[in-house]
């Protein structure tokens, strides 16, 4: 995304979305390629088949000290391996 939309990417990366519609706060366009929503406003998407999911756990980290520091709800994210299938650039 370009720089003038850093505040909004900072909202997005704080706040979760499962407490409000943060993409509708702040303003984004959503269009889809081949049914895979991305944003107009990004300067480069990458649309991705997904190979493998897999829900993170707290025997997986080796660095335990982030577990109590990211997860003390143990409220996990999925951990994802994709393909590329399509670049697409502003």
């Amino acid at each position: 995304m370009p720089e003038k939309y850093r505040k909004e990417l900072n909202y997005c990366g704080t706040i979760s979305g499962r407490d409000e519609n943060k993409i509708e706060k702040c303003g984004f366009t959503v269009e889809k390629e081949n049914d895979v929503p991305y944003f107009a406003e990004a300067r480069l998407t990458l649309i991705c088949k997904k190979l493998y999911a897999k829900e993170l756990s707290e025997d997986g980290f080796i660095e335990k000290k982030y577990v109590d520091t990211f997860y003390s709800d143990k409220d996990w994210h999925v951990m994802y391996i994709a393909e590329i299938e399509k670049v697409l650039v502003e």
